[in-house]
């Protein structure tokens, strides 16, 4: 696993990655075990995709299942240490060892447990950075401004304001064309709006975002991040 870290350039976490891993293998056991038992005439299932994003929401079946494993695995240390076969009677190495891995499948359960509570998403769609230009208008006041980023159903616009929280602009996109939008903020470099007719230009909007040309950088990961982003979700 540290090999593996260091040959992708950290896109593969140790102990993020067995997190995964463990996520994943009950219904992968499930899936397995089923199709070698009958391989035909399964109904199918819909699993949870994450389309609640407006409260919280607690896997509670799951966290109950990876709370008995993790239960287990300090029963076997406290037998362990109690038992005829305690670790003082056995070489060091050996209950180095199993202590280790012990305490890594316990920080890796705790973690397993942590994703199965999912705090609210409100932005529903992923916000792409961009400086593409884009024409804003509103009443006789038109001006060109600089995208700063750009949504499905939203954007982020680099110039005044022209109107207050809750106007409507027109906005002229490129590959899409005249589109309503709705104040919905101000800030110190900007304003930004939330689209409010896209039901005829979403075709469009979808094409353009996630099959244009915006190009998005590599994303450089650092354990530091990922730690410090970890502490701060544990403390939320």
């Amino acid at each position: 696993m540290v090999t593996l870290y260091w040959a992708t350039g950290g896109l593969i976490q140790p102990v993020l990655t067995d997190v995964s891993h463990v996520l994943t293998m009950p219904a992968a056991l499930q899936a397995t075990l089923a199709g070698l038992m009958k391989p035909r005439g399964h109904v199918f299932k819909v699993t949870p995709k994450g389309g609640v994003r407006d409260r919280l929401l607690v896997q509670w079946r799951r966290i109950a299942g990876f709370g008995l494993v993790l239960g287990l695995t300090l029963l076997g240390m406290l037998y362990g240490s109690l038992a005829d076969y305690t670790p003082e009677r056995q070489e060091a190495g050996s209950t180095a060892i199993v202590l280790f891995w012990s305490i890594y499948n316990i920080v890796v359960l705790l973690l397993t447990m942590a994703v199965c509570v999912e705090f609210p998403r409100y932005r529903s769609e992923e916000r792409i950075a961009t400086t593409e230009p884009v024409q804003v208008s509103i009443g006789e006041n038109v001006f060109p401004a600089a995208l700063t980023d750009i949504s499905v159903t939203g954007a982020q616009i680099q110039a005044p304001s022209p109107g207050a929280q809750g106007d409507i602009v027109m906005l002229t996109l490129q590959d899409v064309g005249v589109i309503t939008a709705r104040i919905i903020r101000t800030t110190p470099d900007g304003f930004a709006v939330e689209f409010t007719d896209t039901d005829g230009q979403r075709d469009a909007m979808i094409r353009k975002i996630h099959c244009g040309g915006y190009a998005q950088r590599q994303v450089e990961v650092r354990g530091r991040d990922i730690l410090n982003a970890l502490v701060a979700r544990a403390l939320r």
